[in-house]
Parts: C-alpha cells; sequence; structure tokens
C-alpha cells in the first residue's frame, strides 16, 4: 500500500470516528520487535515462540474473535520481530481491545510470559502499538512438578484452542512445534497423552 493510499485511509477513519463515535472501520498494527533470554544466565534463547494476538471485544457479549494473529521465533540471538499488518477492517458492532495487543512468549522448559498494554480506554485508535516494543523478555527455567508443569501447559493451550483464535482459522504450528518438545520431560503418560490431543485441534488435525 503506497503512503498516499495509507493517508487516505487514516483521514476517512478519523472522519468515521469523529462522525459516528465508534471504533474506526479498520485498524493497523505496527511491527513489534524484542529479544528473549536466559533469566539466570542473560544468554539467548533461540527458537523461543512469540506469537501476538490482536483480541475483538464485541460490545454486546463481551470478548468475541481475534482480528488478527502473528507467530515467531526468536533467532540466534534472541531477537524476533512481529511484521506489522494492516488496513484490516473490523467485523460490525465490534471493537479491538483497550490493551491489545497481547503477546505470549513461550520456550520449552521455562515459564510463559504474557504481557499487554496499559488500559487506556482509546476505543478511537486505529493504529495498535505495542507498549513491550524493543523489550527482552527474560523468562524462568521452569522449577515445578511434572504436574504442575501440565496444568501449566494445558492452560496455555487451553487459551488458544478454546479461546477465538481457531475460529478465525489462526493456528500456531510453532508453538505447537514448541509444546511438542515437552514430551521429553518427565510428565505422566495419562497427561502426556491428553496434552498430546489437545496439541492436535490446536493445529486442526482434529476439529
Amino acid at each position: 500500500m503506497t503512503r498516499v493510499q495509507t493517508t487516505r485511509l487514516t483521514l476517512f477513519a478519523l472522519l468515521c470516528s469523529a462522525t459516528c463515535g465508534c471504533a474506526p472501520p479498520f485498524y493497523f498494527g505496527k511491527s513489534i520487535h524484542g529479544r528473549v533470554v536466559d533469566a539466570q544466565t542473560n544468554q539467548p534463547l533461540p527458537g523461543a515462540v512469540v506469537v501476538a494476538l490482536w483480541e475483538l471485544d464485541k460490545f454486546i457479549s463481551g470478548t468475541g474473535p481475534v482480528l488478527t494473529a502473528q507467530e515467531t521465533t526468536a533467532d540466534s540471538t534472541g531477537a524476533f520481530t512481529i511484521p506489522g499488518w494492516g488496513p484490516k477492517f473490523r467485523p460490525c458492532l465490534t471493537r479491538l481491545l483497550n490493551n491489545d495487543p497481547t503477546l505470549f512468549v513461550f520456550r520449552a522448559g521455562y515459564e510463559p510470559i504474557r504481557v499487554m498494554n496499559a488500559d487506556r480506554q482509546n476505543v478511537w485508535s486505529f493504529i495498535r502499538r505495542s507498549d513491550w516494543n524493543d523489550s527482552t523478555f527474560a523468562l524462568q527455567p521452569f522449577s515445578g512438578s511434572p504436574h504442575d508443569r501440565f496444568g501449566q501447559l494445558d492452560s496455555l493451550l487451553g487459551y488458544f484452542v478454546f479461546g477465538a483464535c481457531l475460529e478465525r482459522g489462526f493456528t500456531f504450528p510453532r508453538l505447537h512445534t514448541e509444546v511438542s518438545r515437552e514430551r521429553n520431560n518427565p510428565i505422566a503418560g495419562r497427561d502426556l497423552s491428553y496434552l498430546q490431543s489437545r496439541l492436535k485441534i490446536l493445529i486442526g488435525t482434529e476439529r
């Protein structure tokens, strides 16, 4: 999209917001850069998975599907980039949550991190930026029991599986691959089998 086209869309969004008193008709997302390291050694964690979600709020019934989602992995230096996007037109009677985007950072053997923007109650903002851009995410090695780890992973996957992501066709193959590495941990066979079934739902092989 050219700069002229972007400027026209921006002016159109501002006009709609000003005259209608509602959320803009479309959104843009700015790119997000960061780095993932081990909290104890400060060494980079290549292969760490970063997922960004921009979730919609239904004016009547609360949280709805996601507008868009991005997934990437950290490189050999721990650096990652979530590409920018837009414009994306919002479904009728929805708006982006005030604190989006939400970022998830995960690496096998480490505590996951979830962060989001401060809630600014700014429904007219059509260009979305992350407060966490250019941040370093320091992951703590997981030190709990296998049972605790299973519960943690089950909760993490449940957010994506039974949340609103799959409704819009978003799957997360990198997250699936990284969580699958946990099969090398001493998780009880019954728990691991159940976890793998959730993973199949996550990547769309079972619906």
